[in-house]
């Protein structure tokens, strides 16, 4: 059985995770919490948070200590933001008061926030801005050498890049009592991925980042994620992990200008209600026999495309021949003449376009998504595969990454119709039912998850990267039109 990433094992253990503020109205802080029961990390040294001589090369991350980053870390987003405030918001910047790390078994390490001190057990495992004193501070200890550890050196530089993004807050004058906590958290993403995409470019004299440090960067948000079912109106609320990828999206893609927008305006939240029997079942169907997660979505991706095939591609569907599970190191499959190589199917699912039917590896692939992520990382790979099929039927022809999004795209499409539940109810002039699934909280998390840790050959020879795939999902997902994912459309 293909063995899977770690990051599939923490995100198990940190599904009932809680997010908390450890201010007041008196003493604002904004703070990133790991679960309590989080495993302990070896002790680190306390990182000196000393710039970098300016005259340095940008170093990757991946050459980088610990200590090394965070030091780039600050320095780069200094000088981001003194350039990018004034050019976006016409404000000019001004430096924190400090960055402190602490030890949180060393009571004189811990500093106060408005001249008070939170309870020691605060500090651990905890990263905050203080706005009454603006500074940073996070767990040197616990915290940020973990993240180091299980992500990368990006994760920390995440961390560090959204508690910046609270800064800017202070500095903007946004009234963080005014409006729900969920979309202060928010803003804070897409500062942080504003910054990640300049630095990505090149445009930082300390530090450098490729695109594949971002999917180790944002493999953090399935930790710091709400808990599923969480009502985004609640406070302390800091969202689920695809509203909070998709704000870091935002400010990666388009620029620090975007963000004022999710404070300012009506930001949209996929904000999706626990099934009634959630407690019992935690959202997820069965994944063999009667009502199985691939009975449930194969039906209703046919019946999406059925009832939206015309609009998209302008012709009709035809019903997909088959949709079944394979062994690729034990039996042949065979598509038209020639069998399909194991190398290709072993952990993916294929559409099969001379015969039209899909293969999926059960014990490679869906299986153990579905046992370490949920029923949901499984549905978002079947619907992307009939998305391959949907584009053939369109006739569109792009370049091998296009297509890929595109694919992602449409699966967003289709997940937005099981969420809205468009179809339930509805039947095509036979009687076949057009929409058999719903959502449950937590689902488009899974999908999430399911991103980071599925890359098949295929796609990694593409060098897409899961932000990518992940932000295409996204964006099929806020779209009125499925037709706009197609390679070459506008909107």
């Amino acid at each position: 059985m293909r063995r899977l990433p770690a990051l599939l094992v923490l995100v198990v253990a940190t599904a009932g995770c809680s997010l908390s503020n450890l201010g007041s109205d008196d003493d604002p802080i904004v703070a990133e919490t790991v679960p309590s029961s989080a495993p302990a990390q070896a002790e680190a040294p306390a990182s000196t948070v000393l710039a970098p001589d300016g005259d340095d090369p940008a170093a990757a991350p991946g050459d980088l200590a610990y200590a090394e980053i965070v030091n780039r870390s600050v320095a780069s987003l200094d000088a981001f933001w003194a350039e990018q405030l004034p050019a976006a918001y016409g404000i000019e910047y001004t430096p924190l008061a400090g960055v402190q790390p602490w030890d949180p078994r060393d009571e004189s390490t811990l500093p106060a926030c408005n001249g008070r001190q939170q309870p020691i057990e605060s500090y651990a495992n905890n990263a905050f801005y203080c706005r009454a004193d603006d500074y940073i501070g996070w767990d040197d200890t616990g915290l940020m050498p973990r993240l180091y550890q299980e992500y990368g050196d990006a994760a920390v530089a995440l961390v560090l890049s959204h508690e910046w993004g609270h800064a800017l807050q202070a500095r903007l004058d946004v009234d963080i009592d005014a409006i729900e906590t969920v979309y202060s958290e928010l803003q804070a993403d897409c500062f942080a991925g504003a910054w990640a995409a300049s630095v990505i470019g090149g445009s930082s004299s300390a530090l450098a980042l490729d695109v594949g440090d971002v999917d180790e960067a944002i493999s953090g948000y399935l930790l710091f994620r709400d808990p599923p079912g969480t009502d985004p109106a609640a406070e302390q609320s800091h969202g689920s992990a695809f509203d909070r990828v998709g704000a870091f999206g935002d400010g990666f893609r388009v620029g620090p200008g975007i963000c004022a927008a999710i404070v300012d305006g009506d930001y949209p939240l996929a904000d999706i209600e626990p099934a009634d029997d959630f407690e019992d079942t935690e959202g997820n169907a069965p994944f063999s026999g009667d009502k199985s997660i691939f009975e449930l979505v194969v039906g209703d991706l046919e019946g999406y495309w059925r009832a939206h095939a015309p609009e998209v591609t302008g012709q009709p569907w035809d019903p997909t021949g088959s949709a079944v599970p394979v062994d690729p190191r034990g039996e042949d499959v065979i598509c038209g003449d020639e069998a399909i190589a194991p190398e290709v199917l072993a952990a993916n699912v294929v559409w099969c376009a001379a015969d039209d039917y899909v293969a999926w590896d059960r014990d490679g692939l869906m299986l153990p998504l579905y046992e370490d992520i949920g029923d949901f990382a499984v549905a978002l790979l079947l619907a992307n595969a009939w998305g391959d099929k949907a584009l053939a039927l369109a006739g569109v022809d792009g370049d091998p990454v296009e297509m890929e999004l595109a694919s992602d795209c449409l699966a967003g499409a289709w997940a937005t119709s099981v969420w809205q539940q468009d179809r339930l109810g509805r039947t095509a002039d036979d009687g076949t039912a057009l929409g058999v699934a719903t959502l449950s909280a937590g689902d488009l998390d899974e999908g999430i998850a399911g991103l980071l840790a599925v890359q098949d050959p295929a796609i990694a020879r593409l060098d897409i990267t899961a932000f990518d795939r992940a932000d295409a999902f996204r964006r099929g997902f806020a779209l009125e039109d499925p037709a706009a994912c197609l390679p070459g459309a506008t909107g």
